[in-house]
């Protein structure tokens, strides 16, 4: 994410075109999402899922997933990050095996957009 160096508009003042198009890139360089999949269902399986982002970055992003909501134990691990897109793991951690489910997880990419 691009710094935002340019001095700070003052209240009522106009804005810097630099300033504004840095806060424009850095807004732009959000992404968010969901992903709903079904996965196995015996104890201590993984599956991927791909997510592709709606847009592309110009340098690999950081992506932070986090489970929506299950009733069972599973955990999120993102992998393999690129410019367009990255790798969601949901790993089973109970012993128990149980009907297949679908499974959520919110997601967001904060990098500089391409």
């Amino acid at each position: 994410m691009p710094d935002i160096t340019a001095a700070r508009p003052a209240a009522g003042a106009p804005i810097e075109s630099s300033w504004g198009g840095q806060v424009h890139d850095s807004l732009e360089g959000l992404q968010t999402g969901q992903v709903s999949s079904t996965g196995p269902a015996t104890a201590g399986a993984s599956y991927d899922v791909n997510v592709v982002f709606p847009r592309p970055y110009a340098s690999v992003p950081r992506v932070v997933a986090t489970i929506a909501w299950n009733t069972t134990f599973y955990l999120a691990i993102v992998f393999g990050t690129s410019t367009t897109g990255f790798t969601l793991r949901f790993t089973r951690k109970d012993n128990a095996t149980f009907t297949n489910v679908a499974h959520l997880a919110d997601w967001i990419a904060v990098g500089t957009p391409a």
